[in-house]
């Protein structure tokens, strides 16, 4: 075995005095308990020095095993924080509190990976004592990253949310919520500008408890069919960019065009809840054709 040592810091002045007055460290050292294996490596890191003992960054545990193979393990875990600060006091935030959580994820050489996380409880507290609290958080992810856009399959699930408006009076309770996405690329042989990407998006509540009374069974599944990947994937950058300069809006158009001018769907396949008693329900289909031309010029298409 052996150790290491590195050093994480910040070189933007602007925000390391952000940082320092917000009391967060600018500095980070970590320290590395390394194990040397026949076939793999494996290393426990924790924080050191005046960073460990800020609430932001205590109890953080990260644990990595590295194979030959180039398959990486790793797994941070993190104590129970409270990470209310004079700043957040000064602003009327009591309690800004996260239970015990932990992040676990498999990286593969050729870019796959798998990504677990569990949450049990987050609770924010106001000086008015209006609250919010959130329990058992978790979620799973699978797949890979190609040109910044996820294909694979997510999952998250909220157990319970609770939101207390002292002032307003207000008092809601949301219970099971679950949202899962699954993004499929459809590659089409010696053509990759025919490349098309699918995607099925599905939230569902289980009850959803308000002043006005209370939603059950809720669900909202939408569904995004054979948006072309070359247009997806010049796009998606410039819908993502804060500043957008006319030529940025012309390029966004232009790459709108194309991806109409393949034809795609948008179909809401799910609308529905018990609301009050009755059942509400709704189904859209929409189809953009292939061949529409000029789309972001004629709205009416």
């Amino acid at each position: 075995s052996s150790q290491a040592q590195s050093r994480v810091y910040v070189t933007d002045k602007g925000l390391i005095a952000e940082l320092e007055h917000a009391g967060y460290p600018s500095e980070i050292i970590v320290n590395h308990e390394i194990d040397h294996g026949l076939f793999s490596i494996s290393s426990t890191s924790t924080v050191t020095g005046e960073a460990a003992s800020s609430e932001f960054i205590k109890g953080l545990t990260l644990t990595t095993n590295s194979q030959l193979t180039g398959k990486t393990d790793l797994e941070l875990t993190s104590q129970d924080t409270n990470f209310v600060n004079a700043d957040l006091k000064a602003q009327g935030v009591e309690k800004l509190y996260l239970a015990a959580s932990k992040i676990s994820a498999t990286i593969h050489p050729e870019g796959e990976f798998s990504l677990q996380y569990s949450l049990p409880k987050t609770e924010l507290r106001l000086e008015n004592q209006s609250d919010m609290l959130i329990d058992n958080v978790s979620g799973k992810s699978e797949g890979k990253y190609l040109d910044d856009i996820f294909i694979g399959d997510a999952n998250v699930a909220i157990d319970k949310m609770t939101i207390n408006d002292i002032e307003s009076n207000i008092h809601n309770v949301v219970n099971n919520v679950t949202y899962s996405s699954s993004n499929e690329l459809a590659e089409v042989k010696d053509l990759p500008a025919d490349n098309s990407l699918s995607s099925t998006n599905i939230l569902k509540l289980g009850e959803v408890t308000t002043d006005a009374g209370t939603l059950k069974n809720g669900v909202f599944n939408i569904s995004f069919d054979d948006l072309n990947y070359d247009a997806l994937i010049k796009l998606v950058p410039l819908l993502q960019d804060q500043e957008l300069t006319p030529e940025k809006i012309q390029q966004l158009m232009l790459s709108f065009d194309l991806l109409a001018a393949k034809g795609f769907s948008i179909n809401i396949n799910e609308f529905s809840a018990d609301v009050l008693g009755s059942k509400v329900e709704s189904k859209v289909l929409l189809n953009l054709p292939a061949g529409t031309a000029r789309a972001s010029q004629n709205a009416d298409q």
